[in-house]
């Protein structure tokens, strides 16, 4: 856990994002959901001689959905109390997993945009999704030159918040890079 005071920490992210981890699992729930409802439906349609085998198997069906169901909200809880962001005065620490978490650091220098993008349904909510572009490493070996890091999910005010603050501290951290260099 990180604790320094110099850290501005965004942990937990808020409800709209959680809402969003679990939304963005479910797809599976809502094919099982529409194919529970047509069997429902579809029980009128079945001979009385196979109408308690019928009556099981929609149940038995019942029991995965429920199963499904849970689960989805198990990994998306999981997703959301292991993310979070953390910016302090040398670079961008980002909190990742489901069971084991995984924290990713970019220095400020490294960072050469952050743009905020929503979708239709994330304006509706009021969510964004955070790209950052990152420069790959000075090596000449090295074939890519830049990286993308995606922050998903996160309320717009919140978005608005962290992509203000690292284009401050990366402008700081490049401004900081070039004092030392002279130029003729």
């Amino acid at each position: 856990m990180i604790t320094d005071q110099n850290i501005k920490s965004y942990y937990p992210v808020g409800q709209k994002t959680l809402f969003m981890f679990i939304f963005n699992k479910s797809g599976i729930l809502f094919l099982l959901a529409a194919v529970l409802l047509s069997g429902l439906f579809g029980l009128n349609y079945i001979p009385y001689n196979y109408l308690q085998m019928a009556i099981y198997v929609i149940a038995g069906f019942m029991a995965l959905f429920l199963t499904v169901l849970a689960l989805v909200f198990l990994t998306g809880w999981l997703q959301y109390i292991h993310y979070g962001v953390y910016l302090d005065q040398k670079m961008l620490k980002v909190k990742k997993g489901l069971l084991a978490e995984e924290m990713s650091g970019i220095p400020y220098k490294h960072i050469q945009d952050v743009k905020i993008v929503s979708g239709i349904f994330d304006q509706l909510l009021g969510v964004s999704n955070i790209i950052i572009t990152v420069s790959g490493p000075d090596d000449p070996i090295s074939i890519e030159k830049e990286h993308k890091m995606y922050l998903p999910s996160l309320e717009r005010t919140i978005a608005l918040e962290i992509q203000d603050s690292i284009l401050k501290l990366a402008q700081v951290a490049q401004i900081d890079v070039l004092g030392g260099q002279r130029f003729q």
